[in-house]
């Protein structure tokens, strides 16, 4: 098993939804930092949401991107344009000592695959089957959340890994061979 792949296991994320609705033509949603050892993530179905991040980075999420905060950041996302927006937001638990792991990784994770990829027909399916699950009551459901909201995170980190390499930029790479040592 690769380095990364121990490292993601031995921390096993656990994944909840905490918001899944739909927000009309003029809103912000304002997020404080939280702990270090819990990852934010957000999903949109349908719409455009802006997020801003107090570096001044700004980012658009669009239906089959996911955007994850491994070092739980401050943020705001916001409407782009007058379209209602259905969006998925969550959270994934870490271990404590995850933080380690979680502040060698860049502020946010942005998983927007190549249109009509297997990646992104996989994530424009998963993301509102997400939805639905998180409504049911059924047994296992809560479970099967959780490990849908962790393979986010997963697809997360190996493509920022992929473009890390093809950028020659290593020291996430040296961070997580340290980290799994």
């Amino acid at each position: 098993m690769d380095a990364l792949s121990r490292l993601l296991m031995l921390n096993a994320p656990q994944g909840t939804i905490d918001k899944n609705c739909v927000l009309g033509s003029d809103w912000q949603l304002p997020h404080g930092a939280g702990e270090l050892s819990v990852i934010r993530w957000h999903a949109l179905t349908q719409g455009a949401a802006k997020l801003e991040m107090p570096t001044g980075e700004i980012f658009t999420l669009r239906p089959g991107n996911v955007v994850l905060l491994p070092q739980n950041s401050a943020h705001r996302l916001s409407h782009v344009d007058n379209e209602s927006t259905y969006i998925v937001c969550g959270t994934l638990r870490l271990q404590h000592s995850a933080r380690y792991f979680l502040t060698s990784l860049p502020e946010t994770l942005f998983v927007a695959p190549v249109n009509h990829s297997v990646e992104y027909n996989w994530l424009r399916e998963a993301i509102p089957f997400l939805q639905q699950e998180s409504r049911s009551a059924m047994p296992g459901v809560d479970a099967l959340c959780s490990q849908i909201c962790a393979t986010f995170f997963i697809l997360a980190c190996v493509s920022g890994l992929h473009r890390l390499i093809q950028r020659k930029t290593f020291s996430v790479c040296f961070c997580i061979h340290v980290l799994v040592r």
